[in-house]
């Protein structure tokens, strides 16, 4: 039976979902993990020396605290491509636009709705609507809004997978 996971977490990492990182969830253990894709190189470029002739020249590009955390970055990478771990939605999957987009049209004042609306559109459309949050005093309420979602991508996606949260 899988191991209960900590809605926190899932969201946690839901919120973190950017270009760079990937994460994922163990279901044996229920632990959220968390991967960036310059960790992902570090393993390549270490396999890579690993495979190299010159045994001189392994490892003497990699920092301390690099060498020690990638035994577990290592194991991550593993568990990825055998899919022992369930990926979470990456950040085109939670789609930040359309959440912005639903917060807009949830304003009771019609006003704050439209200055909303037309903030994400266009160029510059997350930094106009987080300057367009903070005129309107609207950023915790959207705070608020954006927690309540990610949580609701979190409890779908848990149930999708047969996982119980904590």
């Amino acid at each position: 039976m899988p191991a209960a996971v900590s809605l926190k977490d899932i969201v946690d990492a839901l919120s973190m979902a950017d270009d760079e990182i990937e994460s994922f969830v163990d279901p044996q253990t229920g632990e959220v993990v968390t991967i960036s894709e310059d960790e992902r190189m570090l393993v390549e470029r270490d396999d890579d020396d690993a495979n190299a002739d010159d045994d001189a020249e392994q490892d003497e590009w990699m920092p301390d605290w690099q060498r020690e955390d990638l035994p577990r970055i290592r194991e991550i990478v593993q568990a990825v491509e055998t899919e022992r771990l369930l990926a979470l939605p990456n950040k085109f999957e939670i789609d930040e636009w359309r959440m912005m987009a639903r917060f807009a049209a949830a304003q009771a004042n019609t006003d704050h709705a439209r200055q909303l609306e037309e903030a994400i559109h266009g160029r510059g459309a997350f930094r106009m609507f987080r300057s367009t949050l903070d005129r309107l005093g609207l950023r915790e309420a959207w705070h608020r809004f954006h927690d309540a979602a990610l949580e609701e991508i979190a409890r779908t996606w848990a149930e999708e997978h047969g996982l119980t949260l904590k």
